[in-house]
């Protein structure tokens, strides 16, 4: 009996292990069929210019709110959630407008201002790593390694963004994957110009050969001119900059000093019917001009 019944529990084991390995193998089918799904679907997307748009719109929108990391996703969340309870208290105590009017305008502000702040911060970091990552390369080909070599030594050395970018580009032509779709894949990632430039360089010396130290040196230098001439026009643009967060702020100022010494005044324009429509008509017009000089600035 005692064999017998260690015979059944071995058997009961083995139909265990038999089963989750069923399941799993179910698991990476559906995952295959998804992933194929989603590459029919973007293949399909691809093929007209307003979805190609559209696409790279929430591609650089996601990348830029999502991030790569979950560390990213939960400031994002604290900060929408935080900007949220504040704009809901403030309004409680001093504005008194409806919440269903307040909140949904305020989130996508909140929003679209966390995706210019991580697009600037990602964008500052990748100029300064991927000069840092050109000279890493260069080094590399004076001493008569290749591009390739020269990339993994850059994602063996670089931290952020770059850094990971070049580790995870090696990986994967180190296990055979097609050069071409790695460099777009990535570039799909890192959507600048320069690094656009570095990865036609980088495929065409893969594919012909060429003077690939001479253009990476080119490229180099056009980087750093590059930054240079960021700088300047920032330096060049503080002043209306300045003046226009100035602006910005003289009529939230001038608010809540009316709120404080004519309250009266301001219950008038904000629970009143015709003053309801100044005021929206006054902080419409004022948030409109300021951004279209914002965005006049910005296309310097």
């Amino acid at each position: 009996m005692i064999v017998i019944f260690a015979l059944l529990i071995g058997l009961g084991c083995l139909q265990v292990l038999f089963w989750i390995g069923q399941q799993r193998r179910t698991v990476q089918l559906h995952r295959s069929e998804s992933s194929s799904a989603r590459h029919g679907l973007q293949q399909f997307i691809a093929r007209h210019a307003v979805g190609r748009r559209i696409n790279t719109f929430l591609t650089d929108v996601r990348s830029h709110l999502v991030g790569r990391h979950r560390r990213v996703q939960l400031i994002h969340l604290a900060v929408v959630l935080v900007v949220q309870v504040g704009t809901a208290y403030l309004n409680q105590m001093y504005i008194q407008l409806e919440l269903y009017i307040v909140l949904p305008i305020v989130f996508p502000l909140t929003l679209y201002a966390l995706y210019l702040r991580s697009k600037k911060a990602m964008r500052q970091q990748f100029e300064t790593a991927f000069a840092e990552a050109l000279n890493v390369i260069n080094s590399s080909l004076r001493a008569g390694n290749s591009v390739i070599q020269g990339i993994e030594q850059c994602g063996q050395k670089l931290t952020g963004i770059v850094g990971e970018e070049f580790r995870q580009i090696a990986q994967r032509l180190e296990i055979g994957e097609d050069p071409e779709n790695v460099f777009i894949d990535s570039w799909g990632r890192l959507p600048y110009r320069e690094y656009y430039f570095f990865i036609i360089t980088v495929l065409i010396n893969m594919k012909g050969g060429g003077q690939v130290r001479e253009v990476m040196a080119r490229l180099s230098v056009m980087v750093s001119n590059s930054r240079i001439m960021e700088r300047k026009k920032y330096a060049m643009t503080s002043e209306a900059r300045m003046s226009v967060k100035i602006l910005a702020f003289i009529p939230v100022a001038f608010f809540a000093l009316m709120n404080i010494q004519s309250p009266d005044s301001v219950d008038v324009l904000l629970h009143h019917p015709v003053g309801q429509i100044l005021f929206y008509y006054s902080a419409g017009s004022i948030l409109f001009g300021l951004l279209v000089v914002w965005m006049m600035m910005n296309k310097i």
